[in-house]
């Protein structure tokens, strides 16, 4: 009896346990912005837009974070924990670039970075990628 209640008990620990991680897993999507198509890991949970890129050791190019927000906002972004510098990409509710900040190093922490207008999404990419690919203010992004 005490061997199947702790079974039991391991068996419902894990369950309890798992199923955040197994919900937490990447969500992927591709986007379009300008003429730029790009892969995206969503960012669309609290601990996932907390957590962001820090720690990676790198970002594969033509590969961002997207940050995903339930209603538009000022929302503040620091290099906490990461490695290799970023450009940002601020859209507003419409999907459309509002704002740019590049080449934002990691020695830049504790820094907090804010749009100067209420965006809803925010796409991370690797520093450079918005200048390479032409990025301009008023740009259409295209995700579901």
């Amino acid at each position: 009896m005490a061997l199947l209640t702790t079974v039991a008990v391991g068996a419902l620990t894990f369950w309890i346990f798992q199923e955040p991680i197994l919900a937490s897993q990447p969500k992927w999507q591709k986007i379009k912005i300008g003429s730029a198509e790009i892969r995206v890991e969503m960012a669309d949970t609290v601990i996932k837009r907390y957590r962001g890129l820090s720690g990676r050791k790198f970002l594969i190019q033509d590969q961002g974070m997207l940050f995903v927000f339930p209603a538009p906002g000022h929302y503040g972004f620091v290099m906490r924990g990461m490695k290799f510098p970023l450009d940002f990409v601020w859209l507003d509710a419409n999907k459309k670039v509002v704002e740019t900040t590049t080449h934002i190093k990691p020695s830049s922490y504790p820094k907090v970075f804010r749009p100067s207008r209420p965006v809803q999404y925010v796409l991370e990419v690797n520093a450079g990628w918005v200048e390479k690919n032409n990025i301009r203010i008023g740009s259409s992004v295209t995700f579901p």
